[in-house]
């Protein structure tokens, strides 16, 4: 019995050609991009499925807005258009990304009766929606086909 588990899991990971690769906060440059892309190119035969972390810092500066420490999301906006700059991408589905992090700084600002909790883990979670938002751009610039999923 042991030994059909066993092969059933091998013949499934075999089956589903998947490779999972993981980037943390300090990859969310052109270089780590070039990296990303020539790590999708090299593995075609396989399904990629790619994870990032928030560009570098971005997680600092929303604990700092939950934590009212300081009116940083100029410094968050700045830092991901900063990046689509460079990487001459567009930027309007980045634009409404930011706009749904500040209705919902707003809320948890302003409204008395939001769930503070779930709110907080809301705000903090963009740092990697943004991250999945850029990358998303600049692998459709180099013509790789690639489906944004959202965990959240």
């Amino acid at each position: 019995m042991l030994f059909r588990s066993k092969l059933f899991v091998i013949k499934y990971i075999i089956i589903m050609k998947s490779l999972v690769l993981k980037f943390g906060g300090s990859s969310q440059c052109i270089e780590g991009y070039e990296v990303i892309k020539n790590q999708i190119t090299i593995n075609k035969e396989y399904n990629v499925f790619i994870v990032v972390s928030a560009i570098q810092n971005t997680t600092n500066l929303l604990y700092k807005i939950i934590n009212h420490t300081e009116e940083t999301f100029s410094k968050i906006c700045k830092i991901h258009y900063d990046l689509c700059d460079k990487l001459y991408l567009n930027k309007d589905t980045l634009k409404r990304a930011l706009n749904s992090l500040k209705n919902d700084i707003n809320i948890f600002e302003t409204d008395p009766f939001t769930d503070i909790t779930q709110q907080k883990i809301k705000i903090i979670s963009y740092g990697e929606i943004l991250s999945v938002i850029i990358l998303n751009e600049y692998l459709s610039s180099c013509e790789i086909t690639c489906k944004q999923l959202n965990t959240r």
